[in-house]
């Protein structure tokens, strides 16, 4: 993949890395990607998961346009959201939308003190199961049948 997607910095590489394996590892039907920084995100998680459908949320295409979003509250999904934007409603219209399966990624939750404060409030939400802090970017699971926890990683 370092041959293919080229260019990238230090941090970018490295996220592409983790979600290469977070697709991997949960073969997800769908990957929302909400303002994608960097179109690299789609070649990392296409090529960890051949079924998965990817979809991209921006200005010109909006969460309410997703053709499958009826299947959403039943699949297992992945949607990445960094906390730029209106990310406020972006994460409210996944959690609302998502089936329990389903697991967000959080970029730049230490960016500033609203971040920080939104990312807290995120963990004690009664929606959400297991959090990762990884500095960088918070995983969220919303498996609501395990222990809730948050676990600190230095990534």
């Amino acid at each position: 993949m370092e041959e293919l997607v080229y260019g990238l910095d230090r941090r970018t590489r490295k996220l592409c890395k983790l979600y290469f394996r977070l697709v991997n590892y949960l073969q997800p039907d769908f990957f929302l990607d909400f303002f994608p920084s960097s179109p690299c995100y789609r070649f990392y998680v296409t090529a960890a998961c051949k079924k998965v459908s990817y979809h991209q949320i921006n200005h010109e295409y909006s969460f309410d346009d997703v053709n499958d979003k009826e299947h959403l509250a039943t699949k297992c999904c992945v949607a990445h959201i960094p906390l730029t934007n209106n990310y406020q409603d972006s994460v409210e219209g996944v959690l609302n939308n998502l089936s329990s399966d389903s697991v967000l990624v959080l970029e730049g939750i230490k960016k500033d003190k609203d971040t920080n404060l939104f990312w807290k409030k995120l963990i004690m939400d009664s929606r959400v199961g297991v959090t990762f802090d990884l500095y960088y970017c918070g995983i969220v699971f919303l498996k609501t049948n395990m222990t809730k926890q948050n676990y600190i990683v230095n990534y």
